[in-house]
């Protein structure tokens, strides 16, 4: 059959073929962002939530990237009771890069989130779509510029603005605020591409 250096040559150069439109110029369609998010919730009650939010983007195809996200958090804002938010969503998102600079995406995503604590129970699910612009404005500086819908129980439209400040090749620090009319968010983090 195959030699093991046959079979190898073979999967290095299938994985090149496959992933070179996720190491291609410009700005990186893969990458995870990991850090802290703050949430101002005003849907049935109003309450803050605070947690660890992972959001990534995988470049499969020159202009599409699948999406996913988690979101683990906790509120103090129901008297007797701190229950725990956790959020999951998936999705894609279609991209053009109009210059080695900047692209354009829109974002078709859905969600689930459940709120659960010894009083206090709720779950919701619908989609999240935006469309918004990516521009690098210095070598170091990306600037994300979107707007943001959300169906359910949230039912808001978003403003959703952030840089992102390479530190390195791979690392970037990523600060992000989305503003709703009822609903605001503010996320801190480490960005890694690949």
């Amino acid at each position: 059959m195959f030699s093991n250096k046959a079979l190898r040559a073979l999967l290095i150069g299938s994985l090149v073929l496959i992933a070179s439109p996720v190491w291609a110029k410009g700005l990186s369609q893969s990458y995870v962002d990991f850090g802290y998010l703050h949430a101002e919730r005003d849907e049935r009650e109003e309450f803050d939530l605070d947690g660890a939010h992972v959001d990534a983007a995988f470049g499969v195809f020159e202009y599409l990237s699948l999406r996913a996200a988690y979101t683990r958090a906790r509120t103090e804002d129901f008297p007797g009771d701190t229950p725990d938010y956790s959020e999951f969503r998936f999705g894609v998102r279609p991209h053009y890069s109009f210059s080695d600079r900047g692209d354009v995406f829109v974002d078709l995503l859905y969600f689930f989130n459940e709120l659960n604590g010894n009083r206090t129970s709720n779950s919701d699910s619908g989609g999240v779509f935006a469309g918004g612009l990516r521009y690098h404005l210095f070598d170091r500086a990306e600037l994300l510029v979107a707007a943001e819908h959300r169906t359910g129980e949230q039912d808001d439209t978003y403003w959703v603005v952030g840089p992102v400040f390479r530190l390195t090749k791979n690392f970037s620090l990523n600060l992000k605020t989305n503003q709703g009319s009822d609903n605001e968010e503010y996320f801190a983090g480490i960005r890694f591409d690949f």
